[in-house]
């Protein structure tokens, strides 16, 4: 860097990317320009590993996805196999109303823990 004004472009984009957390981090380092110091080189090991899609936040969240579909398939079961003794209408009932809390999770609850 030799000017002054791109040692302030690369000292302002890494306070913005530093105050993020981490997940929106990563992503924002995507789109903003790297800008190498001098006598600072880049291993090429490096940037492979953080872009590895077997890291840590990556697997927690096919974990996550797979233990929320199983768990989705287990209550679909479960009201399918009471379902049975209950009748057709406790059963239709027990799964709209398993469908609207759900909704009711994503599409309203999240929206506001996020702006919160």
């Amino acid at each position: 860097m030799k000017t002054t004004e791109e040692r302030e472009h690369y000292l302002l984009s890494q306070f913005t990317i530093e105050s993020l957390p981490p997940f929106e981090a990563a992503v924002a380092s995507r789109y903003l320009p790297e800008i190498e110091e001098e006598g600072e080189e880049e291993e090429e090991g490096e940037e492979d590993e953080e872009r590895s899609i077997f890291n840590y936040s990556n697997i927690c969240a096919y974990v996550s996805l797979i233990g929320l579909l199983s768990y989705i398939c287990f209550a679909c079961f479960y009201v399918f196999l009471f379902g049975v003794s209950l009748g057709s209408n406790a059963t239709s009932m027990w799964l709209s109303g398993s469908f609207f809390g759900v909704m009711q999770a994503a599409i309203v609850l999240q929206p506001v823990q996020v702006s919160l």
